[in-house]
């Protein structure tokens, strides 16, 4: 799975474990930097996110039991999330998040070069 990352990029992958909760739900909230910008307290914010990181997570797992959720590193440090579906007939990407110190340098292009690899060897698509 995700076999070929850009060299130069020095990615790696490994399968999340229940101390990486933290880890996922702190990157989802980095893509919802806007919410800080309703003007409520700060507290009422993170309870929002909380709850809305929850009801994806429901939903995921509600759409695509099978799936399975990857942390990204670079250096032992974590710069992203993947969550994919392996099945038979194809590839799902569930979720990609990137921290954002990490975004628009190439690493995304990277873990989808490489999951476009892995679907060419597996002979499936990608949804």
């Amino acid at each position: 799975m995700i076999s070929e990352f850009n060299p130069l990029l020095n990615i790696s992958v490994r399968p999340a474990s229940d101390n990486d909760v933290f880890i996922m739900a702190q990157l989802f909230h980095s893509t919802r930097l806007d919410f800080y910008q309703l003007g409520l307290p700060k507290a009422t914010v993170n309870m929002l996110l909380q709850q809305q990181y929850q009801l994806q997570q429901t939903s995921y797992q509600s759409q695509f039991p099978n799936s399975m959720d990857y942390i990204l590193c670079r250096q032992a440090k974590v710069i992203g999330k993947l969550s994919l579906a392996i099945n038979p007939e194809y590839l799902h990407l569930v979720d990609l998040v990137l921290a954002p110190e990490v975004r628009s340098k190439g690493f995304g292009s990277a873990v989808l070069e490489a999951l476009k690899y892995d679907a060419k060897v597996w002979l499936v698509p990608i949804r």
